[in-house]
């Protein structure tokens, strides 16, 4: 392709504006970019002027985007203009960059340590563990009914929204402090002016308090901190606006507003702040937050909102890598600049503040800021002119998506928001239809009740895809989810294909309600509590995965008459192999991991090889069914060989919701060997916390009716779009949220989203503008007894129409209930079920051994343990290799180290991570003992015989994400890589706890060729990534930690990359396997032997048949 022509076409294509923005390289800029203006294309054609107008290299360009797709959607498009170079360019959402800095640079990072991610339900249980010892007389203490604390999830908000912001606890104090000083000072003159309420002669008082106000902002020193003006400035501003409207009418309304907003009552009957109770609370609140950084420190833990912060902390704390990063970007863009919190606002800074002129552009519009519950503060593109005065600003006008009638309803929406740049500096946000031409139709339906309404809605979908209309190019947007699930009832009962992406409680599920149940009887039976263990029994067999009829039911049932109630009894005279199995189980828990238990009660350990043998004695075998071991029968039930095409859906669902369950056990407690008993006090912490453990599933085909919030749908574009709930109570002025129990002072504005008009008018006008030709609102004017009101956002602009009220019942409430059993179709193409996994996915080594061994089981047990990533047991080699790789790791950051380069720590020190590390898997303590020695004995080897060998120029786990030819996205990461800065010359080192062998010269065995394609596989991928595209990997090697026991040495076999790599054919390989995944395409491997010849033919059949 000739990508020349394709720029220059590219170029050409854009508007004068959006080229003005593309031509402006140097220095700050901002481009305010409306829905539909095309900021997505400006973006990628700007990255590629950059490249073509400078001598930078693509490294060297930053783009930030906010979510996965964006990022990838970016990638795609600059592909399109400049070719596999775009691959080079550094497009990654905020998250994903601090967490590559990180890894990059892990010397900087925790000391060096290995910290782990601390689950939700693990920080919750902190914030308990802390609160709980709070005085008796702490507000924060306060306690319900029930015992729990009133103000846990308050807190856990403020700490998310503090790390949001950028400051730690010291800064955000001396906030508080600066506030509570000049709530002080100001209370005296506060009491003069409203003790006596309010009347004419107040607004002449309110002078006085004016100039005291101004007074006291003028002495309060603005600190480095500081998110806004100070406190004193908010409230004079706010004062004197009341004031002078006062002034030019006589009225005192606009003074008695002013005075309900800002003054209160206190307990000694005189007037105070009404923000001076919650500033107290809100150090009490720090106080915490403080206890909660330090025990997370002191378990090595850290959570989601922190890679930002320490990301920050590090920056400012090491120049040089301060330096470091603020050479290699040295061009930034930011995309949705409108949604960047404060902590990202701090990062961009300190990346850029080598020139007050910086090479920063950002892209955003304040009309669509909507995330602010995620912590995006509006002020960042508010404040952006004046942190860079110079700054050069474009503003794109020309709509690409909507017709001229959308476009003006939308600008007349927007157009009643207050805090608008439009309104702070005059900035242009009229929009222009481009398609002028567009036929739009925009109308308003209301009907008596919510069912009326969706049964309508239903009605008219219906009608246009009878009438042509493709499904996928209509979407049903909502406020809330709860509408959605309700609406699917009439799209089912009309056979309207939709999509849908709902997100459930893992502790509802069917599959993880009989798991729990049955662990809850597993666990009694174990400690002789079988009164307790009767309550959980009838529910178990009550399930149709045990195959006990009805019949079978109601005589065990009967039959416990007889035994004074016990279900164990009367179970175990009819199934007597259940009940021995249960207390087989029963005694195994007492010191099982619970790992091990979980697949025991699932039957996921010792599968049969054919399943048709489950629970029964082979023909030609001898064994009788009385004597055949019992197994559970539930991983048969969901997830047989045969569920998967019966019912994807179903195993979909039900697979989802054991892997988060899965998942989250893994994050629980990582410091300690969890049990089955932990499972049951992880589920009811889960539901004594009021915490969700959400599983999303994707419900429907993609090529269906798409139905979502306004939030998902930023950023997406429908010919036809139906807004839902359009009642005031939902999006308007009466849509109401919870007060928060601590208040932040206005100068600290990181709460409260979604509260005022204006964020209710940005998200009224998100949704709305998600319409290209045609937009239908509809609401309801009833629920029960209750009248409700229409949007007042766009009631005087559409006419409306009133429906009779139809004859259709109630919307039901939840999808479990109604549109689930209807989503169980078996017809669904899987390909559509698994599309956002797969539109997500990336290649790793693992990966590609996995789908080519066939000797392991080739592609079809890669989908089951890979793609569908069917939980199974973790091994004891697998638990201690884990275990070994972090050891390494720490050995290489402590050897990295500014303080002790090329040193290793004292080898006690290495004892105690191997320690640590090892008690955080779920070996019992007879095991663990035995491979603690195996652990002692291998580092005693590396301290012995090859300490010389860590150098201050290699890196640990070195995370790497690639992209190759044709979008083949790869990632892994890297045990230990010695970069040789001079040369860009690498070396691989992956570490193995397996048997060994010596050298690679002959690969004819099994795991050699594994080990040879993951070498290979590194090679292209550190290769291919953004930060090392232009360095070589020149030498590969498999180093075994376990000695030889015959020599005592240290086993390091290299892998010649010239003489034993075709790394063009190998790429191939690695194409084909992509391609096969991602289009689910698995081959019959029948015809090839399952050995190491038949692996080999099969990796050479699928290059040829890519």
């Amino acid at each position: 392709m000739d990508y020349e022509a394709e720029f220059s076409r590219r170029l050409k294509g854009l508007n004068a504006r959006q080229r003005q923005a593309v031509d402006i390289i140097s220095g700050p800029l901002m481009v305010v970019a409306g829905p539909g203006t095309g900021k997505t294309e400006l973006l990628a054609v700007r990255a590629a002027n950059i490249l073509h107008q400078t001598d930078a290299d693509p490294s060297n360009i930053l783009c930030l985007t906010f979510t996965d797709s964006g990022s990838a959607n970016m990638v795609k498009r600059l592909a399109q203009i400049i070719g596999s170079t775009a691959y080079q360019v550094e497009i990654q959402t905020f998250h994903s960059f601090g967490s590559a800095i990180i890894g990059r640079f892990g010397e900087y990072f925790y000391s060096g340590a290995g910290y782990q991610p601390a689950d939700q339900l693990t920080q919750a249980e902190i914030l308990t563990e802390i609160m709980a010892g709070l005085s008796y007389d702490n507000p924060l203490a306060t306690l319900n009914p029930s015992g729990q604390s009133i103000y846990l999830k308050t807190i856990q908000k403020l700490i998310s929204d503090f790390k949001n912001s950028g400051l730690n606890p010291d800064q955000l104090e001396e906030l508080v402090d600066q506030d509570l000083d000049f709530c002080t000072d100001i209370e005296p003159t506060i009491n003069e002016v409203f003790t006596k309420g309010i009347s004419k002669k107040t607004i002449s008082k309110c002078n006085d308090l004016l100039v005291e106000l101004r007074r006291l902002a003028a002495q309060t020193p603005s600190l480095a901190q500081a998110i806004t003006p100070t406190l004193a400035q908010i409230m004079a501003n706010d004062l004197a606006e009341a004031y002078a409207t006062a002034g030019d009418d006589g009225s005192t309304k606009p003074i008695t507003a002013f005075k309900n907003r800002w003054v209160g009552n206190s307990d000694n009957d005189t007037k105070t702040l009404k923000i001076t109770e919650h500033c107290h609370k809100l150090k009490l609140a720090l106080d915490i937050y403080r206890q909660y950084l330090a025990k997370m420190d002191e378990r090595q833990l850290y959570d989601f909102n922190d890679m930002i912060l320490r990301v920050i902390q590090a920056i400012t704390e090491h120049p040089g890598l301060k330096a470091t990063l603020q050479e290699q970007y040295q061009y930034v863009m930011v995309d949705e600049f409108q949604d960047t919190n404060e902590a990202q606002m701090r990062l961009l800074h300190l990346l850029t503040d080598y020139d007050d002129q910086p090479n920063l552009m950002v892209v955003g519009d304040d009309d669509q800021a909507i995330y602010r519950f995620q912590g995006a503060d509006i002020g960042n593109i508010q404040t952006f002119t004046r942190r860079y005065p110079k700054l050069r600003q474009v503003n794109l006008q020309t709509n690409y998506r909507s017709g001229t009638a959308i476009i003006k309803l939308a600008e007349q929406v927007a157009g009643d928001i207050t805090e608008r740049l439009t309104n702070a500096d005059g900035t242009p946000k009229r929009l222009v239809a481009h398609h002028s031409d567009y036929k739009c139709l925009i109308d308003w339906t209301v009907a008596t009740s919510q069912a009326g309404e969706f049964s309508h809605v239903a009605d008219r979908i219906k009608q246009a895809i009878d009438q042509g209309a493709k499904p996928a190019q209509i979407a049903v947007i909502a406020r809330r989810h709860k509408s959605l699930v309700q609406l699917t009832d009439f799209l089912t009962a009309l056979n309207i294909p939709f999509t849908y992406q709902h997100q459930q409680n893992v502790f509802d599920s069917e599959l993880i309600k009989l798991l729990l149940n049955l662990a809850r009887a597993v666990v009694c039976i174990a400690h002789n509590n079988i009164t307790d263990a009767n309550a959980y029994l009838p529910h178990i067999i009550a399930s149709p995965a045990f195959g006990i009829s009805g019949e079978e039911f109601y005589q065990i049932s009967l039959d416990t008459e007889a035994q004074w109630g016990n279900w164990f009894k009367a179970i175990a005279k009819r199934q007597p192999r259940l009940i021995s199995w249960l207390k087989e189980q029963a005694q195994r828990s007492l010191d099982s991991p619970l790992e091990v238990m979980c697949a025991e009660l699932m039957g996921i350990t010792g599968l049969p090889n054919d399943e048709d043998d489950w629970g029964a004695g082979r023909p030609d075998d001898p064994v009788s069914l009385a004597e055949e071991k019992y197994r559970s029968p539930i991983y048969r039930y969901y997830f047989g060989a045969d569920k998967l095409e019966q019912d994807s859906l179903a195993y979909l669902n039900f697979l989802s919701d054991y892997t988060t369950l899965s998942q989250a056990l893994e994050q629980y407690r990582p410091d300690r060997k969890n049990t089955l008993s932990d499972l049951l006090k992880f589920a009811d912490r889960y539901q004594a916390l009021n915490e969700s453990l959400s599983s999303v599933t994707t419900y429907g085909t993609a090529e269906g009716v798409q139905l979502m919030t306004a939030h998902k749908a930023k950023g997406l574009e429908f010919e036809t779009v139906y807004l839902i709930d359009a009642e005031s109570e939902e999006w308007g002025s009466k849509c109401r949220e919870k007060n928060a129990m601590i208040k932040l002072p206005p100068n600290l504005p990181l709460d409260n989203a979604g509260t005022t008009d204006d964020e209710k008018r940005r998200l009224f006008f998100v949704a709305i503008t998600r319409a290209m030709r045609q937009l239908h609102l509809s609401s309801h004017s009833g629920q029960g007894s209750k009248e409700l009101n229409q949007l007042e956002y766009a009631l005087d602009y559409i006419p409306t129409t009133n429906l009779d009220e139809p004859d259709t019942p109630e919307a039901t409430k939840e999808l479990a209930t109604s549109a689930f059993s209807f989503l169980l179709d078996n017809n669904l193409d899987r390909k559509s079920l698994l599309a956002d996994r797969l539109s997500s996915y990336s290649l790793s080594a693992s990966d590609l051994n996995a789908f080519t061994d066939l000797t392991y089981g080739g592609p079809e047990q890669f989908l089951l343990d890979r793609l569908l990533r069917l939980p199974g047991v973790q091994t004891v080699n697998q638990l201690f290799g884990t275990t070994i790789h972090t050891v390494m790791q720490s050995l290489h950051n402590y050897a990295g180290s500014e303080d002790h380069p090329g040193k290793l720590p004292p080898i006690e020190q290495t004892y105690q991570v191997f320690q640590t590390s090892f008690r955080t898997t779920s070996l019992d303590e007879a095991t663990a003992r035995k491979w603690s020695a195996k652990g002692r004995a291998i580092i005693d080897a590396y301290y012995e015989k090859r300490s010389e060998s860590f150098r201050p120029n290699q890196r640990a786990e070195l995370r790497l994400e690639a992209i190759i030819s044709d979008g083949v996205r790869l990632n892994g990461k890297l045990d230990a890589v010695e970069l040789d800065s001079q040369r860009h010359q690498a070396i691989i080192t992956d570490y193995k706890t397996g048997k060994f062998f010596p050298s690679f010269s002959s690969i004819n065995k099994d795991s050699i060729h594994a080990y040879a394609n993951q070498l290979m596989f590194y090679k292209l991928l550190f290769e291919s990534s953004n930060q090392y595209h232009d360095w070589q990997v020149i030498e590969g090697v498999i180093e075994f930690v376990v000695p030889d026991p015959k020599t005592g040495q240290l086993i390091t076999p290299i892998f010649d990359y010239g003489r034993l790599a075709d790394m063009d054919e190998f790429t191939k390989l690695v194409q084909a396997v992509y391609r096969r995944i991602v289009n689910l395409d698995f081959p019959d491997v029948s015809k090839f032997a399952r050995s190491l010849t038949g692996t080999k033919q099969f990796e050479r059949w699928l290059i040829e048949h890519d």
